[in-house]
């Protein structure tokens, strides 16, 4: 399972926040073309973990991507989305 973050935060004023995400391959095959979504419209962008600088999201491995935006006020969730393809070039998604 991949883990992504989501949270709900209740804001006075419209702000901006960092938003992270952190994708864990917990299979035996590594994952090509890794992306990751918001459903708030901010581009997370990939930061560290891709350890051996294979572009694989190697078994085991965690990969750190961040984003930045304006989150309204009062109560405010967002959700992440990863995917990717596994060798055989099936997608995967979490």
């Amino acid at each position: 399972e991949n883990g992504l973050n989501y949270f709900i935060r209740q804001n006075k004023l419209p702000e901006e926040r960092a938003f992270f995400y952190l994708i864990v391959n917990t299979g035996n095959e590594p994952l090509l073309n890794i992306q990751v979504t918001d459903d708030r419209g901010v581009i997370p962008l990939l930061v560290s973990g891709d350890d051996n600088n294979n572009n694989q999201l190697d078994s085991g491995e965690t990969w750190r991507f961040e984003a930045t935006g304006i989150a309204a006020a009062g109560d405010y969730a967002n959700i992440g989305t990863a995917t990717g393809a596994d060798a055989l070039g099936i997608n995967v998604t979490d």
